[in-house]
């Protein structure tokens, strides 16, 4: 799922971690990046003896931008996002001459408006909205455009822990889903739990006030309309991924951190489809990633 996506799943939940230690800044810049090596298909097409010796590496580049602001008439938060996301397929040993049935680099822009609203001493509100352009920007065409939408309150439950529930419209398994969700964060001196099903669960121990050592599960994915010339014009790109591993947050300054993720790929699904029919299936079989990410928050 792209940032904003993600961030649309989970705002219910703003992360309680963050709230114990200092308020979130105003103004935010997200970047990140994501490692696989490349892996042989895992479903080579039978009786085609070249998707055998086929390679596919996909990368993931991401970045956000936001601002919040206080609006005393509408008695809470607003907030503003803007993000871009790089999805590129690398290949080794393709004859494009032979087969030109494949997906190269596709490209997600997002936009987001965000409302939270305190109901209480306990209770708040959030509600986010807005869309999504993903695709390989070949052709710019409304088909391309996606809608991410989600509402949840959350409930401060003792000074360090936050439980949330709502709903999100988005894309975590590569399709358009309305997810219900439920979400609770529970932080002491020495760790932390982040309980945020379907997208993210994790374990952190906090050696120190700046760092944080962890395990965590996380889901993404997303939707993309191909429209290059071609045998899988207009078809729909599905992808997503699943991870497992050890995971770190170094903050750097008030506001700032940087993030490194390692571990295992679970669940790795890239499939062209016309509609529900599978038309080609890209999925490079499971492996380890690394990921990178930094925050600057001012």
């Amino acid at each position: 799922m792209n940032r904003l996506l993600l961030g649309s799943l989970l705002l219910f939940a703003a992360p309680a971690a963050l709230r114990a230690e200092e308020p979130e800044p105003r103004s935010q810049f997200n970047l990140d990046y994501r490692y696989l090596p490349s892996q042989p298909l895992r479903h080579p097409r039978a009786g085609v003896p070249g998707d055998v010796e086929v390679r596919v590496r996909p990368y993931q580049f991401r970045t956000r931008v936001s601002r919040t602001w206080k609006v005393e008439r509408l008695g809470g938060a607003l907030g503003v996002s803007f993000g871009y996301g790089c999805l590129k397929f690398e290949y080794e040993n393709w004859d494009f001459a032979r087969d030109p049935s494949r997906v190269d680099t596709l490209h997600s822009l997002q936009a987001s408006l965000n409302y939270r609203r305190k109901l209480g001493d306990r209770w708040s509100m959030r509600l986010s909205a807005g869309p999504s352009l993903n695709s390989d920007l070949k052709r710019v065409t409304g088909k391309a455009l996606r809608a991410h939408a989600a509402a949840g309150f959350e409930r401060a439950v003792g000074e360090r822990d936050t439980l949330g529930f709502g709903f999100a419209y988005a894309q975590i398994f590569g399709r358009d889903l309305v997810l219900p969700g439920v979400s609770y964060q529970h932080r002491r001196k020495s760790y932390r739990i982040e309980l945020m099903p379907p997208a993210r669960l994790g374990a952190f121990w906090l050696p120190r006030p700046d760092l944080d050592l962890g395990l965590l599960l996380a889901f993404s994915g997303g939707n993309y309309l191909i429209e290059a010339e071609g045998p899988l014009a207009g078809r729909r790109l599905r992808y997503s991924v699943g991870t497992l591993g050890p995971s770190l947050r170094w903050k750097l300054a008030p506001g700032c951190f940087g993030t490194l993720d390692a571990g295992a790929v679970l669940r790795h699904q890239a499939e062209v489809r016309n509609g529900q029919d599978l038309t080609r299936d890209l999925s490079p079989k499971r492996s380890y990633f690394i990921a990178t990410g930094a925050r600057l928050g001012f």
